[in-house]
């Protein structure tokens, strides 16, 4: 059983390392590796949380993964995985790490090869006034719409949990 997650409030940490797209784009990573979990968000996109088991589960990858990335748990079984699934249509990396308004994300978008990033929001550097940081011209890229009074990572739901095994 998953434990519930923790009350959000703004002293909580938030956490996310996953891969975002369409449902049918994510779905066959499912199906070659049982320990993925497919969760849908908003405006037509799924997650799969990159969870130990699933990163685990991975070939090690013939990929060197470029240090200047800024990702942190991104490995070379990850990379591959992500160039595969893009060929089915583009696919979206994200890391984040934040508690309250102090910490970074990174973020990218495989069609086929790398075609958007990454790029690094650091821990010193302030957030955007507009764009959303990484994440956000990411979730652009996959056709995610902000509303008037939400950013891209609110519409799609980013924010229903506060790590990465939580949606599992």
């Amino acid at each position: 059983m998953i434990p519930e997650p923790p009350p959000v409030d703004q002293g909580t940490r938030y956490e996310l390392v996953a891969m975002i797209a369409r449902p049918g784009v994510l779905e066959p990573v499912c199906v070659v590796h049982p320990c993925a979990r497919l969760v849908e968000l908003e405006q037509g996109l799924a997650l799969i949380p990159m969870t130990e088991s699933l990163v685990g589960s991975l070939e090690p990858g013939e990929v060197a993964v470029p240090p200047e990335t800024g990702f942190r748990a991104v490995s070379a079984g990850v990379w591959q995985l992500l160039q595969q699934t893009s060929t089915a249509g583009p696919v979206a990396y994200v890391e984040a790490d934040y508690l309250g308004r102090d910490g970074w994300q990174t973020a990218a978008v495989w069609q086929r090869a790398l075609a958007y990033g990454p790029f690094l929001l650091g821990t010193s550097e302030p957030f955007p006034r507009t764009g959303g940081g990484p994440i956000g011209a990411a979730l652009r890229c996959l056709g995610v719409v902000a509303g008037q009074r939400h950013d891209e990572f609110v519409r799609v739901g980013l924010g229903r949990h506060r790590r990465t095994e939580y949606w599992e």
